[in-house]
């Protein structure tokens, strides 16, 4: 066979490889698992499997779709490894994939979001996602306060809010910036969408996003950076005496006092600013 056409059949093979998500040998930092497979020609209906071993003799899962997709929210726990499998209806299966997932990292500081759910009357149906700064994780829990999914560990992405594709937007920690926040968009998988430039920040004396950023509509970010600079102490305060008895000037008008403030930032998809006041 020509080597070219070889070469053609192979690239064409792995780019309609059967099976999509979750990709094999991964690990999974959630264990509400959407899984994907592509279609087979001719096919309206597939049987899907999930197991913990890879023999199948005794699958957790064994049924019918006519989908493309299998969404297991019940049978799937941390820190444990599981195989599947699909086929059309009367075909042969396709490639065998496996997963992992990984540690439940929840810790509950001076907040229990168990508690705020179970005594809540006006608590929502289904899945609550929320951030910690300290230590800075993020985590989602359902409504019997079991943890579906988490930012991969300590010290990782905080969680601020959803973009419109159901990525998440947040910070992510920066411990080699004096323990900053970047703000960044990432997916549940915990991979980095875009992140907010981090040598013009340092570069201008400038902080990172702290507690808030945004996604646009027109695609791009916006949110807070805080700028540290001098400012003036004012004359009329009641505590203007005891600034001057410590060798202020306080005169309303010196810049002699560390003060910060927030400035807000667009920033488009390549990290270039746009407007900013």
């Amino acid at each position: 066979m020509n080597k070219f056409l070889l070469l053609i059949i192979i690239s064409i093979s792995q780019l309609f490889a059967d099976l999509i998500h979750p990709p094999d040998d991964s690990e999974l930092n959630y264990i509400h698992v959407m899984f994907q497979w592509n279609t087979v020609e001719g096919s309206t209906e597939y049987n899907f499997q999930l197991s913990s071993t890879n023999d199948f003799t005794s699958p957790l899962v064994s049924t019918s779709t006519t989908n493309l997709y299998y969404i297991e929210k019940d049978l799937i726990n941390w820190e444990s490894q599981y195989f599947w499998r699909v086929r059309a209806i009367n075909g042969d299966w396709m490639s065998e994939y496996t997963f992992h997932t990984n540690n439940q990292s929840y810790i509950f500081t001076d907040v229990d979001p168990v508690d705020i759910i179970t005594n809540n009357s006006s608590a929502l149906e289904g899945i609550t996602i929320y951030g910690v700064m300290s230590p800075f994780y993020s985590a989602a829990i359902d409504m019997d306060g079991d943890e579906v999914w988490n930012s991969g560990g300590i010290n990782t992405h905080v969680f601020f809010c959803v973009d419109e594709n159901n990525n998440f937007l947040g910070g992510k920690f920066l411990p080699q910036y004096n323990n900053s926040l970047i703000g960044c968009e990432f997916s549940i998988d915990n991979d980095i969408i875009w992140s907010e430039p981090i040598n013009e920040g340092i570069q201008n004396g400038e902080k990172f996003t702290q507690h808030e950023i945004i996604k646009l509509p027109n695609g791009n970010y916006m949110g807070f950076m805080r700028v540290d600079t001098l400012g003036p102490i004012p004359s009329d305060n009641s505590m203007t005496p005891q600034f001057q008895s410590l060798g202020f000037l306080a005169d309303g008008t010196t810049n002699e006092f560390p003060w910060y403030t927030q400035k807000l930032v667009e920033w488009n998809e390549d990290h270039e600013i746009l407007w900013s006041w």
